[in-house]
């Protein structure tokens, strides 16, 4: 069976009858439904996918105006986890308990979003990252292949606190994240940020601007201190 789940192999989706959903939603072999899960129209569970009790699927659709939401083979949906309309997870990705997903969501290959974790609209997260608990990762943002990011990173998007005033609003910019870099916990990423390849940014940190490929990072102010040593470095880099 695709994805790694041991415990559910029979062939056929295992559905609790406690569960709701929706007559559009497409439901494949060894799938697993939780009682008190929620699967909203357009869903697509793919092979050996487990959907944890008090989980939702599709959140927020409508109709002409939402689309189709893709849930990867072996992926699982942790207990508490809402993941909104248009959003790819692709195999094996791993939504833990609580985490928010919102709309226009892609996420890669075995990337696990960790507990409490919210992960803003229109953002991209590559494949076999690692998000801890307690993260949010502003809209418009792009994160890599292979980042991993630390509890309680934060990272915001809106340069004008525009919240009901139309008259100071102004495009949004996420923040970039490039491959394998590396993000401590409870660091701070301000609107248009960007963490190079290969780049560390310490615990506690707050990043304006740009910082380069392949340097650690620490502070706020922010200053870099050395270059990752290449024996630091993600194999496949």
């Amino acid at each position: 069976m695709t994805g790694g789940n041991d415990r559910y192999g029979s062939g056929m989706p295992q559905i609790s009858p406690l569960a709701h959903i929706e007559s559009t939603a497409r439901i494949a072999a060894d799938v697993v439904i939780e009682a008190g899960a929620w699967i909203g129209p357009d869903v697509e569970l793919q092979r050996g996918a487990v959907v944890q009790s008090g989980a939702a699927v599709g959140r927020g659709w409508a109709a002409g105006r939402a689309g189709a939401t893709v849930v990867g083979a072996g992926c699982i949906i942790g207990s508490g986890a809402v993941i909104y309309h248009d959003v790819t997870l692709a195999d094996g990705v791993k939504i833990w308990h609580n985490a928010v997903i919102r709309h226009h969501v892609e996420i890669g290959r075995g990337t696990s979003i960790g507990s409490l974790s919210c992960i803003e609209h229109h953002t991209t997260i590559g494949a076999e990252c690692s998000v801890h608990g307690l993260c949010q990762i502003g809209d418009y943002s792009t994160v890599g292949d292979a980042v991993f990011i630390g509890p309680g990173f934060l990272s915001v998007s809106d340069l004008r606190l525009d919240y009901r005033r139309p008259q100071l609003h102004e495009t949004y910019r996420g923040v970039t994240i490039k491959r394998g870099a590396r993000v401590g916990g409870r660091v701070l990423a301000y609107p248009g940020s960007v963490v190079g390849v290969e780049t560390v940014v310490g615990a506690g940190s707050a990043i304006r601007g740009e910082l380069l490929d392949g340097v650690v990072y620490l502070g706020d102010p922010i200053r870099a201190v050395r270059k990752v040593r290449p024996d630091e470095r993600w194999p496949e880099a």
